[in-house]
């Protein structure tokens, strides 16, 4: 029951986030349109950005996509798509106060997808793990480097093109048999 609330009151979030920016969202706001009393919303949440971290990460959660892709590109083409999919939401809430714990966000989800691509690369044995840590913190940052420029352009941008060529300069640039995941 608690867990099914503490959704709800997500769900309701992301509703008003469909309409509104996160601005003029409060905890009023969204325990009314939930049904339930500012109480109950801080029995699950600290504030209102706490919620909002634990949205996201309940987005990055839910979307697997780190599992369902193949490649690192694949998993980044697909975390574009829920952008485009979700874009008033995403709009409302990088062009808010919240724009900083979005960005951190995105560098969480790109190092989240970066991270288990890195550990299977097949020369990754060949590195120590502080190695193999710096590589895919180096690649998330480029790469979430780039999300947040295709936000700032209103998501105008061709993201697809711009992680294909980045993908493009680590197989020209890292030989390829460190970049590929082994089926």
């Amino acid at each position: 029951m608690a867990q099914k609330t503490k959704q709800e009151i997500i769900t309701c979030f992301f509703e008003m986030l469909n309409t509104q920016s996160f601005d003029k969202i409060s905890i009023v706001s969204i325990s009314e349109r939930c049904g339930i009393n500012r109480n109950t919303f801080y029995y699950y949440f600290e504030d209102i950005y706490a919620m909002l971290v634990e949205a996201l990460d309940s987005v990055l959660a839910s979307s697997e996509v780190g599992q369902k892709a193949r490649t690192w590109e694949e998993a980044f083409l697909m975390s574009t798509e829920f952008g485009r999919k979700n874009r008033k939401v995403v709009y409302h809430l990088y062009y808010s106060n919240a724009r900083e714990r979005v960005e951190q966000f995105l560098y969480d989800l790109a190092l989240s997808i970066m991270r288990p691509f890195v550990q299977s690369f097949p020369a990754a044995g060949k590195l120590e793990e502080e190695d193999r840590e710096s590589f895919a913190i180096f690649c998330s940052s480029a790469i979430a480097a780039l999300m947040v420029k295709w936000l700032r352009s209103g998501m105008n941008g061709d993201a697809e093109t711009e992680i294909r060529k980045f993908g493009g300069l680590m197989d020209h640039y890292v030989p390829i048999d460190t970049l590929r995941k082994e089926s």
